[in-house]
Formats: C-alpha cells, structure tokens, sequence
C-alpha cells in the first residue's frame, strides 16, 4: 500500500514499510508483512501528493545498496507472508536490482509456503527483461499502475504511458504465466465524467485483470491539479457527480463478477490482496526504505523520507526513525476497528483483541448504532457491523466517530 480512496482517508500512519527502533526487538518472529519503498519515479503526477521523488532518478543506485542493507538488518530470521514493493514507480529499477533486493531478503528471511510477492509496475517502463527477471526473482502477483484507459485522460493525469502500453504489459506477463495481475484505475478527478469512467472500465473488462483497485481522486497540496483548482484553470467534480460514479462502479463491478472487499478494492474469487488484508486486519508489518512506516508490537515508526538522508544514515549506522508512536490499549483498539471497517464483511467488536476497557467497547458500540440509524453502517446480531453502501461513500464520518 499505498493511497487515494473513494473517501477521505484518515492519517492513521498505517501505510506500509518500516524503521529502526532501540526499543523494539523483533528478531526471528512471523510477521504477517513486509514492504519496501522505492520512492522514484520519473515524473510526479498531476493529482499526486504521496511521498515520491522525480527527477532524481540518478540517486537509485546508490539508495539501493543502503536498502538491501536495512533489509539485511531489520529482516534477519524473520519469518513473512507477504512481500510487497511498492513506490514511486519499482519498475524503474534495473533487473539485476530487483534481484539484488529479493535474494537479500531470501538470504536473512524466510517466507512461508504459498507466500505473496507483489510488485508496482508503470506500463511505460516495463520491458520484456523486466518482466522475465520478476517472475524468476520469485514475483507472482502485479500491481499495474493504469489510472485511466483512455489516452487523453493519461496525459491529462501527467502519467508517461498509453491506454497500448498497458495491454502489451497484460500480455507481456500473461505470456510467461504470470496470471495474479491487478490494474490500478483513479476515478472523479476535475475535468472527469461518468461518460468517460464507463469507457475505461469497459475497456478493464476487456483486460481482465483478477484484481482492480478504483480510488476516488482527493486534492492534495503540492500538486499540479491543486495549483490549476487553485487559479480556476481546474474545477472540482460536483458532490452528485462524484456519487453517481461511486454508485455506478459498485453496480458495474457486482455485474462483472469482482467481489468488492475493501472501500477500493475489487477481486475476483480467490484474488484478494493478502497483503493488504494484513493492513486491515491488524497486523503486524516491517516496511524498509525511504519514508517507510512499521507497525511492530504496538508502536508505529516512520522513517527520514529524503532518499539523500536515509541513504546517509544508513551508512554512518545512526537511527532511521522520523517518527515513533507508541499506542496505548484503547488507541490501538479504536483504530483496530476503524480499519476494519474498511472491509465489507461483517465484523463483531469483540473479535478484536485485547480488547479495552468495557465502557470503552460500550462507547464505540453505542456510536456504530447511531450511525446505523442515519443508514451508514449495517447491524447483525446488535454486535456485528459493516458500512453500508452509503457509508462505504461517508466512510470518514462514521470513522472519525469511531476514533
């Protein structure tokens, strides 16, 4: 992970990858989840605010190094269920890098039978050495950053690649086997429309991927689409518009057999992706890298974002934390349930454990059950919750209550 979603997300800190903490001796356990963060790309686009780095592509060679580095240090005798590179854009890195970073992780760690190794790839960059050098180096799951299928909306998206670059990928890694393949599309940004979302998902369908991702564009500072929101030269889809395409989208992907497991995310039977259930199940995960975050035995680290300093510390050995969080039993509980309810499925609030004080369950129950009375959150049992369709739309409303 990792993140615009159909609603406003909350800054949990729980996005993906890791740091080094004194306090925090983890050596040789199972940890559900391993991330790394590659935060390069070669050019910033137009509606994103998440930490990347353009234009100093030079600097990947030597961020690698002090990657597989951290990787040797944080993950030795670890045990994980998932692997997963994500960015910026990994598939700027040369195959042998690629490599480098998976036999590291392969020489301290292990990963259990049957593990999940996902990896982000832009279209315009993927090549048919890339594509062959990921399934050796062990890959078997991609993520396929799209965002739009139409060739004017990726210009207008600042993406490099053509709605053609995207097809020949899907067949690049369905011709050497490599069918778990996801396509990231990004929907309601200014100057989109239903008209034109119809025809990129129609054209997903055509693709057929087994899983898809479709976040709801949310304005970021320091963006390009910001700046043009902000001169008038861009204007902001209008509340009805964003719902009829949010509505739209549930009905079409139900219509198309994909499973809708998580506020954006969309599977095919048997494709959901592992780890990002990680995430909304709790669990523990390591992140390595620049601007990468850990969750480990309830503290959250966040490491130096700036790829020239992390590079730095890593080698003069000093600590990579930013920051550090240490959740006491009520705040990782509240928020335990918060990301839960990300998922559709039902949940009960006393599945989550350890579980707090009773007042404090109490409270949470009784403000899930007037949310349900306002039509935003489904009740079973008056113990089992789930955000209604309405409330997958206000999601934020009835978290920030939760929290």
């Amino acid at each position: 992970m990792q993140d615009y979603h159909w609603v406003l997300t909350l800054k949990l800190n729980v996005l993906p990858t890791l740091v080094t903490s004194s306090n925090t001796s983890s050596q040789g356990r199972t940890i559900p989840g391993l991330y790394i963060h590659i935060p390069f790309c070669r050019q910033r686009c137009n509606y994103c605010g998440l930490t990347s780095t353009d234009n100093r592509t030079d600097e990947i060679e030597g961020y690698v190094p002090a990657l597989i580095r951290e990787i040797r240090s944080r993950c030795k005798g670890h045990t994980f269920k998932t692997v997963f590179i994500g960015g910026g854009t990994p598939s700027l890195l040369s195959p042998s890098m690629i490599k480098s970073i998976m036999e590291a992780i392969f020489d301290v760690a292990h990963l259990e039978p049957g593990f999940e190794a996902s990896i982000e790839v832009n279209p315009e960059s993927v090549t048919p050495l890339l594509v062959e050098s990921l399934v050796k180096a062990g890959f078997n799951r991609i993520s396929v950053g799209a965002q739009s299928l139409i060739e004017d909306e990726c210009a207008a998206l600042g993406r490099l690649h053509t709605p053609k670059d995207v097809d020949r990928t899907f067949k690049l890694f369905r011709d050497v086997g490599l069918t778990n393949l996801s396509l990231d599309l990004i929907a309601a940004w200014p100057g989109h429309s239903l008209k034109t979302w119809k025809v990129s998902l129609e054209r997903a369908m055509s693709i057929d991927p087994v899983h898809i991702s479709l976040y709801l564009y949310h304005r970021e500072e320091d963006t390009v689409f910001n700046t043009l929101l902000s001169e008038g030269e861009l204007v902001d889809l209008k509340e009805d518009e964003q719902v009829d395409i949010y509505n739209y989208t549930l009905k079409f992907m139900e219509a198309n057999f994909y499973d809708q497991y998580e506020i954006s995310n969309f599977a095919k039977a048997g494709y959901a992706c592992i780890h990002n259930l990680n995430y909304w199940y709790d669990y523990e995960y390591i992140g390595v890298g620049a601007g990468a975050a850990s969750f480990l035995k309830g503290e959250r680290f966040t490491n130096t974002g700036d790829p020239f300093l992390y590079c730095r510390a890593v080698q003069k050995n000093e600590s990579l934390v930013d920051y550090s969080e240490c959740l006491d039993m009520e705040a990782h509980w509240r928020e335990a349930v918060v990301l839960r309810l990300r998922m559709t499925e039902f949940f009960s609030l006393l599945s989550i454990n350890p579980l707090p004080d009773t007042k404090v369950v109490a409270d949470v129950r009784a403000k899930l059950l007037h949310c349900a009375k306002a039509g935003l959150v489904n009740v079973r049992s008056n113990d089992e919750f789930c955000l209604s369709k309405k409330g997958l739309l206000l999601a934020n409303e009835v978290m920030s209550r939760v929290v």
